[in-house]
């Protein structure tokens, strides 16, 4: 007995048929193994949050979906736009005069936008109804995915914006400033109805559409119709709408959902690995083949592990301002952030889980709903920006009203037109919102971005360059009779 097990431990003594048996059994093996490996190396974690209550939310009525109404606004829409590049071919894309106007509201408007906002009455009529409505029903995470699903409608919301905020312009033109206000309003809702699908493009859609109706509502403020009670009114409904808006985890969830279902399709290999797309491997007949392959190599369970990682590790962390997050952890692909030594059973540590992220063999990207994460994470950190900007614009207006002059510092806003002064959600430390009044008597309110520097420097909606995050605040008096001037809109 124990030389036969001497003869087992010195395989240069075994017979070719050992050997052949064994060889045998280690290729037969070998695809298990690589199996074993891989996932190995991504311990399983349990989903971090109920997906039946989740998904529960996007159980709309249709009588309360707001896109019953976007999806005749954008009908009536296209089909103007294409009669009106037949008919008016001459005039070009009135696009051009619409990013003029908004731009720069106080100049004089080309008479023919005013005629193709007359032409989009019907579809400015249904726009401003589903604005009205409660809640939106967009593509279900129950079945969506990145290849087959897609977005046609919340683009079309960002045109449909701007189109809103030239009639708010024409509205404010003619004097009627509540008007105006239901326009920038419908604006506003829309673009947490464009967030409710809960998914990082779809909240991406939504800051650019808020960033519109953020930089309306300053001019609107500015006009010298408009009164005490009414800004008092608009920023008490600004700050309702702000508490709505779809949250970071929830779009983090909403991703995983969305990846997941994605990943389980049969075709997922091509969609994983294009290189398997090509050539003779193109033929469907080969799916069967690739889906072995992929199962082989930990696929797609690895990815989704990686998923259920970072959900695990960032968890509600994420929804917290800059100066109460955890540090970040270096990494390309994904936010990681610090988390506490207590960790749930099968958690990564956070700089294993960053290494793993940037793995090319376990990232899930180049898909036509991808955004960057870092991106999205300080594109909502200026949202924020200029959320809290736009309340103390409305209070600065509000506090003109009363005092024919905008405050010499922001603490004159406490407490009457502010409960504290906001802090500066782009900086990692508690600081002040950067506020001061000019010579001139305007203010300037906003951030001073991730540099700390105060560069001078307020934004538009369409300017990318600026370094800072905020806005300018006109007195009454002081804006552009040109903007007053009557318009032949009814």
């Amino acid at each position: 007995m124990h030389r036969r097990f001497r003869d087992w431990i010195r395989p240069w003594n075994w017979s070719t048929r050992r050997w052949a048996f064994v060889l045998v059994g280690l290729m037969l093996a070998s695809p298990f193994l690589t199996r074993w490996y891989c996932l190995w190396q991504i311990p399983d974690v349990a989903l971090p949050f109920d997906e039946a209550e989740f998904l529960r939310g996007e159980d709309v009525a249709e009588e309360d979906d707001a896109f019953v109404e976007y999806q005749a606004a954008i009908h009536t829409f296209t089909a103007n736009r294409s009669k009106w590049m037949i008919n008016e071919s001459s005039a070009g894309d009135p696009w051009d005069s619409v990013d003029k106007a908004l731009v720069h509201p106080d100049q004089p408007r080309d008479s023919k936008l005013d005629e193709w906002v007359r032409k989009n009455s019907i579809t400015l009529d249904h726009y401003r109804r589903g604005g009205e409505k409660p809640r939106a029903k967009g593509p279900s995470l129950r079945t969506m995915d990145d290849i087959d699903t897609t977005l046609t409608p919340h683009s079309y919301l960002r045109r449909l914006a701007r189109l809103a905020r030239v009639q708010s312009l024409i509205r404010e033109a003619n004097d009627q400033v509540d008007t105006a206000w239901q326009w920038l309003r419908a604006i506003l809702q829309s673009s947490r109805h464009a967030e409710a699908t809960r998914i990082d493009v779809c909240r991406s859609i939504g800051i650019e559409i808020r960033a519109h109706a953020f930089q309306g509502i300053v001019h609107w403020s500015q006009s010298p119709l408009v009164t005490a009670d009414q800004l008092r009114s608009a920023r008490k409904e600004v700050q309702v709408e702000a508490t709505r808006r779809t949250t970071r985890s929830d779009c983090s969830k909403g991703e995983y959902l969305c990846k997941r279902n994605t990943l389980l399709r049969k075709d997922a290999p091509d969609y994983l690995l294009p290189s398997w797309n090509k050539g003779i491997a193109a033929n469907p007949a080969w799916l069967p083949l690739k889906q072995i392959g992929l199962w082989f190599l930990g696929q797609p369970e690895g990815m989704l592990r990686v998923q259920r990682q970072l959900l695990v590790n960032n968890g509600l962390a994420i929804d917290l301002p800059l100066s109460q997050r955890a540090a970040t952890v270096p990494c390309d692909s994904a936010l990681v952030l610090e988390v506490a030594d207590k960790r749930v059973s099968g958690q990564m540590k956070p700089e294993a889980l960053a290494r793993v992220l940037d793995d090319a063999n376990w990232r899930v990207e180049g898909t036509s709903l991808s955004v960057s994460r870092r991106y999205l994470d300080e594109s909502i950190h200026r949202d924020e920006t200029r959320l809290l900007a736009l309340i103390v614009v409305l209070a600065c207006q509000e506090y003109y009203r009363d005092h024919t002059e905008f405050p010499a510092a922001i603490k004159d806003l406490i407490p009457a037109y502010l409960d504290a002064i906001p802090s500066d959600p782009m900086l990692s430390s508690v600081v002040p919102i950067t506020y001061r009044r000019n010579p001139d008597g305007n203010a300037v309110v906003g951030s001073v971005d991730e540099n700390g520097i105060d560069d001078n420097n307020v934004t538009t909606v369409l300017d990318r360059l600026a370094k800072d995050v905020g806005y300018l605040i006109s007195k009454p008096s002081q804006r552009n009779p040109s903007a007053l001037a009557p318009s032949n809109i009814p």
